[in-house]
């Protein structure tokens, strides 16, 4: 009974592990929210300083709110900013950070023509698809479908794409047959159209010497010109035989719109769909959720989905994570090897491993916790604990049946004698993570799901190691005994013979 035990034990500890969902790192309540800002394009600097402004006020009137830091145009967008609100420390406010972003966010609401959103401390969205393909029109249209299937989704909010939303340029189209004939080129017509609006390339200005500083001098239309980009058609450009003709006469300018920005990921065009993560849900739930939408599952021709941002990162998290856990029990075998002179032996400290980690998932579902990077370094700790209690079992049995004892009065008297420290270690190392269980320090989010899985790991390991330890002991010590017996006689037969012939 108690064999059939042990493996049903093993196998549900094994099954268990895909029964939690997983995350990068839980949400953390640091006292601050970032917000990333859009307004429409071809917004000025002045308006957006308005805006922001007046967003800034909105965001000071949440009494929680300490401060409020706006920056703005520092990726070159005038009409991109973010806002960083802090609201202090967890233990002086009554609110949690959940409930004062969703009043910041539904404050922003009220404000027409403003794309905002959520972002983490690494600048990026909870969840970020790219959606790449040779087509950008395709592309376009596959992120803006996601989007909307994305959209009726509980586990995640503030859905959007990084298409660029299509602001109003003036397309200088040269026509080929007289631009051919005064030998005028499609880079000339650039350039002319480049001096005039922001003016030349930085190399080719002259330069004011004053002292030792010297200051370009830019030279380009007036700004009232350069509003009435159109009557830059009449605008005069020189030709290599030296004649100057209207810009018009070889080019036709006309007013339509098209993308401010084209992003391209490894040379395939690329449109991001992000989300936020709806309070309660974790990214492994939410990216879950993503992958059976009919769009994820049937995507246009000529378009994928790749993972980015902290799914990316988690997805590498654990493949490493599997890559050292199996580092880490063949080196366990090696040593155990070495130091118990055998290579079937070591079989039971390594059995006894997955009796932590279906400990350690199962006090993760009861404190409703999901399997994080936190998570994963827990599960190596307890590699080294568990392995501990086995080894001082085992090694303390050997001991005795080197002195005569039979291999079940050998393991009686281990787990008699050893079973006090063993107990003692695993309340010391319980006891220690305690403080770091509770959340309710600064940071504690993060280091909770990792004391907690350490906990359940130590308390299942041990209890059941007593039980189990000596039984797996018993019939792997069996089991080799039998084999021995089967094969030496035969080794003994086969020297026989080869004496005899001798």
């Amino acid at each position: 009974v108690t064999l059939i035990a042990v493996f049903g034990i093993f196998a549900a500890s094994i099954y268990s592990a895909t029964l939690l969902p997983g995350e990068f790192t839980p949400k953390k309540d640091i006292g601050r929210t970032l917000v990333s800002l859009e307004l429409p394009p071809g917004t000025t600097l002045a308006e957006t300083r308005a805006v922001t402004n007046r967003l800034s006020e909105l965001v000071h009137e949440i009494p929680e709110v300490e401060s409020v830091f706006v920056e703005a145009g520092t990726s070159g967008d005038i009409n991109k900013a973010s806002l960083t609100v802090n609201y202090g420390p967890k233990t002086e406010r009554s609110r949690g950070a959940v409930a004062i972003e969703t009043d910041i966010m539904a404050r922003l609401a009220t404000v027409p023509d403003l794309r905002a959103n959520l972002i983490n401390e690494r600048g990026s969205r909870d969840v970020s698809l790219s959606v790449l393909g040779s087509d950008r029109e395709a592309v376009t249209r596959a992120a803006h479908e996601l989007e909307r299937q994305m959209k009726g989704l509980p586990q995640v909010t503030g859905v959007s794409t990084t298409a660029a939303l299509p602001r109003p340029e003036i397309q200088l189209v040269p026509r080929g047959d007289l631009a051919a004939e005064f030998g005028i080129t499609a880079n000339a017509l650039a350039s002319v159209l480049r001096v005039a609006t922001i003016g030349d390339t930085d190399a080719n200005l002259a330069k004011f010497t004053e002292g030792d500083e010297q200051y370009p001098i830019v030279v380009r239309l007036r700004e009232t010109d350069r509003r009435n980009l159109l009557g830059a058609q009449d605008l005069r450009i020189t030709t290599p035989s030296g004649v100057s003709v209207p810009v018009r006469l070889v080019a036709d300018m006309r007013l339509t719109e098209g993308p401010s920005v084209v992003t391209r990921y490894d040379r395939d065009f690329e449109t991001k769909v992000e989300a936020t993560l709806a309070p309660g849900y974790v990214l492994g739930e939410a990216t879950e959720a993503v992958d059976a939408l009919p769009i994820a599952q049937n995507m246009p021709d000529g378009t994928r989905i790749a993972t980015t941002g902290d799914a990316e990162i988690m997805a590498d998290i654990f493949a490493g994570f599997a890559t050292a856990m199996g580092a880490g029990i063949l080196l366990v075998y090696v040593l155990l090897s070495v130091l118990f002179s055998s290579f079937v032996r070591p079989i039971v400290v390594l059995l006894t491993l997955p009796l932590a980690i279906g400990g350690a998932i199962f006090a993760l579902y009861i404190f409703d916790m999901a399997m994080g990077m936190a998570v994963v370094i827990g599960f190596l700790l307890l590699m080294g604990i568990v392995t501990k209690n086995a080894i001082m079992l085992l090694a303390f049995a050997r001991d005795a049946m080197s002195r005569g004892l039979s291999r079940p009065e050998a393991m009686v008297e281990a787990g008699h004698k050893r079973a006090r420290p063993i107990i003692m270690t695993s309340i010391a190392m319980t006891a220690g993570m305690l403080p770091s269980a509770f959340v309710t320090h600064l940071g504690g989010e993060f280091r909770a799901p990792m004391a907690i899985a350490v906990i359940g790991g130590i308390i299942l390991s041990t209890a059941l190691s007593l039980v189990f330890v000596p039984v797996l002991f018993s019939l792997v010590d069996g089991t080799r005994e039998w084999v021995m017996r089967l094969v030496m006689p035969s080794a003994r037969a086969e020297t026989a013979r080869q004496a005899a012939r001798g």
